[in-house]
């Protein structure tokens, strides 16, 4: 048998050595371990969540990198691998799942880079939003090592977290000629979970053109709610048109009844994942004209009393004299801070069986209307007209 010729040797060598040496190379390498992670099933009293992963491995970061970020750290029982969960990262697709970036390290490595992983978490059930510990098992190649970390789960069909706290008002006082201030609290109603606001709400009024300015400022720049409180929110500032408020605050009210309202729109979220929420906030609005417009009107009124006092028919002299008139402006006066202060501290003011608002202006000018009559009441004339009228209504009323 002939031998193959050493050129012909030499030629293949030279021209496929190189594939020869990568194919000999891959398949005496050892085949390097990929880690993966995978999270038990997290049971609750209302429901569940149910994780899958997936790895990155496009990407990387070392560990001094991410110990920079806002993570939960947990390492596994056999402190041979650390698992960062990268809270900040979270996403959240409404009706779906949640998910945060992770990472793997090995823990007997110092500043190495660590394996990438998403974490997709979705619940089943309506709980309330909290803290708990999930077990989690990292493989690598056929080596489990196991741990638990506590991470933030959430439901996207439980009830609203954010709430209004209980003594919250029935409706807010607004001035006439100033601008007011009114401070909005909310509650959060879980029990080791933080809300995020949208700093950044908005604020309508059933009437626009009764307002000159309607601003909503946060409280803070970053607005969250801590777990299980009140805290103050947002301030609102509002100033009515001077014009239209008088108007509106004419008409005789109850002192509960509100002469507008106005609605704060807004978003929120639980912390690190939670479902975005929407929440709509009616303010009852009352509008109180300024205590020296008040005074000017039941003046005004008391003028009026009097003046229809001294245009009855009478068969004596008239008793309306300036003395008179001051006497009535100065008991008006009085009615009217007796009135305020009566109804402030819980009393109502009834005519007529109508209750009465004495700030509002229709009631201030009869406060001083009635005022006018009562100083004149020495008038026969009036006296006389007076008995004619309520004869007439008694009459008119038996029938």
């Amino acid at each position: 048998m002939r031998g193959v010729p050493r050129g012909r040797v030499a030629a293949f060598v030279h021209r496929f050595g190189f594939l020869v040496a990568l194919l000999l190379f891959v398949l005496v390498a050892p085949i390097e371990a990929k880690t993966d992670i995978t999270f038990a099933t997290l049971r609750l009293p209302d429901g569940e969540i149910r994780f899958t992963t997936r790895a990155e491995r496009n990407s990387s970061a070392s560990e001094t990198d991410i110990l920079k970020r806002d993570a939960a750290v947990a390492t596994t029982r056999d402190n041979k691998f650390r698992l960062y969960i990268d809270l900040a990262s979270a996403t959240a697709r409404a009706g779906s799942h949640y998910a945060y970036d992770a990472f793997v390290c090995n823990a007997t490595d110092d500043d190495q880079s660590c394996d990438p992983f998403k974490i997709m978490c979705t619940p089943v059930g309506a709980f309330a939003d909290s803290w708990r510990d999930v077990e989690f098992s990292i493989l690598d190649g056929a080596q489990p090592h196991a741990g638990g970390v506590k991470i933030p789960v959430h439901s996207f069909t439980s009830k609203d977290p954010l709430t209004l706290p209980g003594d919250f008002p029935a409706s807010f006082d607004v001035s006439v000629g100033s601008e007011t201030s009114i401070a909005l609290n909310f509650r959060n109603v879980l029990e080791d979970t933080k809300i995020a606001v949208d700093p950044k709400p908005t604020l309508r009024a059933d009437d626009p053109a009764l307002w000159d300015l309607l601003v909503a400022e946060p409280a803070r720049p970053v607005l969250t709610v801590s777990q299980g409180t009140s805290n103050h929110a947002f301030t609102i500032r509002v100033r009515p048109n001077l014009f239209h408020a008088l108007v509106a605050s004419i008409a005789p009210r109850r002192l509960a009844d509100p002469q507008t309202k106005l609605s704060l729109a807004l978003n929120y979220r639980a912390e690190y994942g939670g479902n975005e929420r929407p929440l709509e906030i009616v303010l009852p609005v009352r509008l109180l004209p300024s205590i020296w417009s008040l005074f000017v009107v039941v003046i005004g009124g008391s003028f009026a009393g009097v003046a229809f006092c001294s245009l009855l028919p009478s068969n004596s002299k008239s008793t309306v004299t300036p003395r008179a008139v001051a006497a009535a402006a100065a008991f008006g006066v009085i009615a009217e801070m007796i009135s305020i202060l009566f109804v402030v501290g819980g009393s109502k003011l009834v005519v007529f069986g109508l209750e009465l608002n004495p700030s509002q202006l229709l009631t201030a000018f009869l406060v001083g209307f009635a005022s006018g009559l009562t100083v004149v009441w020495k008038s026969d004339s009036l006296r006389v007209w007076f008995g004619r009228w309520v004869k007439n209504a008694e009459v008119e009323v038996r029938q």
